[in-house]
């Protein structure tokens, strides 16, 4: 079972699973996880959407109560963000995978097929 933190995803945050953390030389840490977020189209009730991405670690916060993320397997990154491992997602992700999101809006503007 993979720890829970929270993303702080388009200004609201939502639990998710740490998968991995990752190291890259520039900015500092990342790490992968999965989480449900919610889309609306217009007109429609909203939808969840399995999501996956790598987080820079400044959007990540513990959750109250959460598991310990120190037992979290770290890895080296390559400079080529294409070239970051999405192994560990699965199968906990089926979805969206964003890449290295770093911050701002999430790219998503409605449900992809897995």
């Amino acid at each position: 079972m993979y720890p829970v933190v929270q993303v702080l995803a388009g200004g609201q945050p939502v639990n998710a699973e740490l998968c991995l953390w990752g190291r890259e030389q520039r900015p500092g840490w990342w790490a992968p996880v999965c989480w449900r977020h919610p889309i609306r189209r217009p007109g429609q009730y909203s939808q969840l959407v399995s999501v996956a991405a790598w987080v820079a670690a400044e959007h990540l916060r513990p959750v109250r109560g959460g598991t310990d993320t120190s037992t979290v397997p770290r890895v080296r990154l390559p400079d080529d963000q294409t070239q970051w491992p999405v192994d560990r997602l699965r199968p906990r992700w089926d979805g969206t995978f964003l890449g290295a999101w770093s911050g701002g809006p999430l790219p998503l503007s409605e449900p992809t097929e897995p």
